[in-house]
C-alpha cells in the first residue's frame, strides 16, 4: 500500500508552525515518532513524554532518512539537524492531531470508530477482519487508542484505503471528544458503557457521557451502533440525529443475535438466516463479533465475507490466551479488567470443559477510585455464585475480593489474598494439577501473565534437568 504524502508547507499550516530550514516543497511519504522504525522519507515528529524526549533523537531521525522533522520552538538549536527540513511548532503532539485531521479529509474510504469500556479492541480486531475481505483496510494496531495513536493510524492511512478503522479510548472526559473530532467517523459504536476508570470519570454515568462524546462528532449521514442489551447504550440512542442501529439478544433489537450453541470450540450464533462459528468462548464474544457484523455490513461488506473473516478469528494476545503447562490448562485475559469485564470473563470461563478444578487468579482492577473496595468485594461475591472451585486474590485490594468471596461462597476456606505478586506463581504451582482449568485476570499494570510466565520457565527447567 503506497504510503501517503505530506508537503512540509501543509504541515506547517496545519500546525501553525513556522520553518527553521528546508524547502516548504519538501516531501515526505509517512509519518513516525520512533527513530527504531522510521522509514526513509518519512517526516518525524520529536514527541516530548514524562520518559522520553523525541528532539534528543532528531539527528538520530535525519540519519534515518526523515525529510522533515517536526520540533518544538522550545528545544535546543544544537539538537536541531542542520541539512534537513525543520518545522518548529508550540507542541508537536498537538501538530500531528492537527494534521491527521486535515488527512481525515483527504480520505475518501469509510472512517470506523470504536469505543467502549470492554470489547472496543475485539470488536475492532473483528471489523478489521471482515472488511480485509471488501477491500483496502487500514487498522489500528494494538492499543492505538489514545491521541498519538489515533493520530498515527489517521496519519497511516491511505486516500486509496476503502476503510479505515480507529480505537478510542479515555480514562477521564473530553478525551474522547477531542479524538473523534478530528477522526470525524463515518461510523461510530459503542461496545458497552461499564464500571472501569471511575477515578477519572466519577460515575458510571460519567462513563456514559464520555463515551457519549463520540456521537456529535460521527457525520452527518453516518451511522452510530449501539449495543442494544446495555442499558447505559440504550440510553444514547435518541442523542443521534441519523441512523443508529442495535444489536445484542434482545428482542428489541435491529440486529438480533440468536445463541445456538456453546463449547469449548467456540460459539455458533445466527443473525437472519446465517449461523456463524466464532472460535472464542463467550457471551461477550458473540456480542463483539455482533457489533462488527453489524458495522462492516453497513459498510458495505456481505454475509459471506463476515462468515468467512469470523471462523479465523483470533483474540488480541493477553485477552483469552490459552496455554496448557504440566497438565494444567491456564486463560490469560490479562489485558485489562473492570467488574464489567471480569463477569464476562467468569461467564465464558464457566462455559469451559475441566475434568478438574475452576480455579481464579484475580489481579486488581485498577482505577477505580472511590469504588475500588466496594466493587473489589462485589467481584469476589459474584465469582463465588458462580461455582468457581478456588479463588486466589492478588494485590492491595486482595483481601476486598475474598470478603466478598466468604460472604457467598459454602466454601469460604477455598479463597485467600496474595498481595504480593511475585509470591503468587509458586503457590500456584504447587496447588494446580492436571484437569485443573485456571483463569488469570487483572488490570494491565498488574502484569498477572508474568505468573504464568514464571511457573512455564519452572517447568522447562524441570524438564531440561529431566532430559
Amino acid at each position: 500500500m503506497r504510503k501517503p504524502q505530506f508537503k512540509a508547507k501543509d504541515i506547517c499550516d496545519a500546525a501553525g508552525g513556522e520553518f527553521f530550514s528546508g524547502s516548504p516543497e519538501t516531501v515526505a511519504a509517512g509519518v513516525s515518532v520512533d527513530t527504531r522504525t522510521i522509514g526513509r522519507g518519512e517526516a518525524f515528529f520529536a514527541l516530548c513524554g514524562p520518559n522520553h524526549d523525541g528532539h534528543d533523537h532528531m539527528r538520530a531521525a535525519a540519519e534515518s532518512g526523515a525529510r522533515i522533522i517536526v520540533a518544538q520552538k522550545g528545544c535546543r538549536r544544537e539538537q536541531l539537524p542542520s541539512d534537513t527540513c525543520v518545522i518548529l511548532v508550540d507542541d508537536t503532539l498537538d501538530a500531528m492531531c492537527s494534521l491527521a485531521g486535515r488527512h481525515r479529509k483527504r480520505l475518501g474510504g469509510k472512517v470506523i470508530a470504536i469505543t467502549g469500556s470492554c470489547g472496543k479492541s475485539t470488536v475492532k480486531e473483528m471489523t478489521g477482519a471482515i472488511l480485509a475481505e471488501a477491500g483496502e483496510c487500514t487498522l489500528a494496531p494494538a492499543s492505538y487508542n489514545n491521541r498519538i495513536g489515533v493520530s498515527l493510524t489517521l496519519l497511516g492511512a491511505s486516500v486509496d484505503d476503502d476503510f479505515v478503522i480507529l480505537e478510542l479510548g479515555a480514562n477521564r472526559g473530553g478525551e474522547i471528544d477531542e479524538l473523534a473530532r478530528f477522526a470525524r467517523p463515518d461510523i461510530g459504536c459503542i461496545t458497552c458503557i461499564g464500571e472501569c476508570h471511575l477515578e477519572g470519570f466519577g460515575s458510571l454515568e460519567g462513563v456514559r457521557e464520555a463515551k457519549a462524546e463520540i456521537i456529535p462528532h460521527i457525520t452527518r449521514d453516518g451511522l452510530l451502533v449501539l449495543n442494544g442489551d446495555d442499558p447505559g447504550c440504550c440510553a444514547l440512542v435518541d442523542r443521534f440525529e441519523g441512523e443508529v442501529k442495535t444489536y445484542g439478544v434482545s428482542e428489541d433489537v435491529d440486529v438480533g443475535v440468536k445463541e445456538l450453541k456453546s463449547g469449548a470450540k467456540g460459539e455458533l450464533f445466527g443473525i437472519e438466516d446465517v449461523v456463524f462459528h466464532l472460535p472464542l468462548t463467550g457471551r461477550h464474544n458473540v456480542l463483539n463479533a455482533a457489533a462488527a457484523v453489524c458495522i462492516a455490513r453497513h459498510a458495505g461488506a456481505t454475509f459471506h465475507q463476515a462468515l468467512q473473516a469470523l471462523c479465523r478469528v483470533r483474540p488480541p494476545q493477553l485477552r483469552w490466551e490459552e496455554r496448557s503447562i504440566g497438565g494444567v490448562d491456564f486463560v490469560l485475559d490479562c489485558y485489562n479488567s473492570n467488574p464489567t469485564a471480569m463477569r464476562a470473563a467468569c461467564e465464558a470461563f464457566t462455559r469451559i470443559d475441566a475434568g478438574g478444578r475452576r480455579i481464579i487468579v484475580c489481579g486488581d482492577m485498577l482505577e477505580l477510585g472511590a469504588y475500588a473496595a466496594r466493587l473489589h468485594e462485589n467481584t469476589g461475591r459474584m465469582i463465588a455464585r458462580r461455582g468457581i472451585d478456588m479463588l486466589i486474590a492478588v494485590g492491595d485490594n486482595a483481601e476486598h475480593t475474598v470478603r466478598g468471596w466468604r460472604s457467598a461462597s459454602s466454601k469460604p476456606q477455598n479463597a485467600l489474598s496474595l498481595p504480593d505478586k511475585d509470591k503468587v506463581w509458586l503457590f500456584l504451582y504447587r496447588l494446580a494439577g492436571p484437569g485443573d482449568v485456571v483463569m488469570v485476570k487483572g488490570s494491565n499494570k498488574m502484569r498477572m501473565e508474568e505468573i504464568v510466565d514464571s511457573i512455564d520457565e519452572y517447568v522447562a527447567g524441570l524438564e531440561q534437568e529431566a532430559a
